[in-house]
């Protein structure tokens, strides 16, 4: 854009000069004329080249906010199924499925008194054992989000993200060939800005800042490495982060509500037992 300016500007200089030199004196309100139309043309470039990376980067936003709320439904639902199966799955109805209708084990885990013996001596040990206690839906974590189309990519028709769910051996330092279960699920950002100025989304695809999401792709899972994290900026996570302390300071409170009902009973307890004495 910058570049067209300059060229302009140029060419609008070369015409002056020639029209100065060379074009009669009644023929010059014509020119006048058509410089004026000229420098209104030439205030609307200026004007786009200084709103369009504007203009760019609030509609980007917009899109990407959209495309990354669809990408965290996607991870949240792998986790619940990993929890449930040991493994991540790049099967969309079976991830629907298995929200809709799925249900997770609920255990307790307790500190078992045991004895063994060692030699002609009986040790008493700690031995740690998980109970299943019930069941409860998976829906239940999923109450106030649609899951249909969930490897759908928001605003795009017919466009799904590319998920990849699968084993890898890892190598530790003290455990050698560990088989880790991982996925990854990703869209082009040139596929979600497709109808925008070109060269705006060549720049894009270049971003490597630390508030930019960075590369080619908007990203979440890795298939190098165990991550549930996404390739976005701090920034897209402000309402989650909000939610989750919200939440907490939800659930502080009615634990501080219980131990006060807790301790308004035992007190009444104790007062009953000393007017019964």
């Amino acid at each position: 854009m910058l570049i067209k300016i300059f060229l302009i500007v140029l060419v609008a200089v070369a015409l002056a000069f020639l029209i100065v030199k060379y074009l009669p004196l009644k023929l010059r309100w014509i020119v006048s004329v058509l410089c004026v139309i000229a420098s209104v043309f030439l205030i609307y470039l200026i004007y786009s080249s200084v709103t369009l990376p504007i203009k760019f980067k609030q509609e980007k936003e917009k899109r990407y906010a959209k495309v990354i709320k669809q990408l965290k439904l996607i991870r949240d639902v792998q986790e619940k199924y990993r929890d449930f199966s040991g493994k991540f799955s790049n099967n969309e109805d079976t991830l629907v499925n298995f929200v809709k209708t799925g249900k997770l084990y609920l255990t307790q885990t307790l500190n078992v008194k045991k004895e063994i013996k060692v030699g002609e001596l009986t040790k008493e040990i700690s031995v740690i054992k998980i109970d299943t206690i019930g069941t409860e839906p998976v829906n239940k974590y999923f109450k106030d989000r649609n899951v249909n189309n969930l490897f759908s990519v928001p605003g795009l028709d017919n466009v799904k993200f590319d998920v990849v769910a699968k084993s890898i051996e890892k190598e530790g330092a003290l455990v050698k060939n560990t088989i880790i279960e991982v996925f990854e699920a990703k869209v082009g950002k040139e596929k979600v800005l497709h109808d925008l100025d070109e060269n705006e989304v060549n720049l894009e695809l270049l971003r490597k800042e630390n508030d930019q999401v960075k590369g080619k792709f908007i990203s979440v899972g890795s298939l190098e490495k165990v991550t549930l994290k996404g390739n976005w900026p701090k920034s897209y996570d402000a309402e989650d982060i909000l939610k989750k302390k919200k939440e907490k300071e939800r659930l502080k409170k009615l634990e501080q509500e219980k131990k006060k009902a807790l301790l308004e009973k035992a007190e009444a307890t104790k007062a009953t037992e000393e007017v019964s004495k």
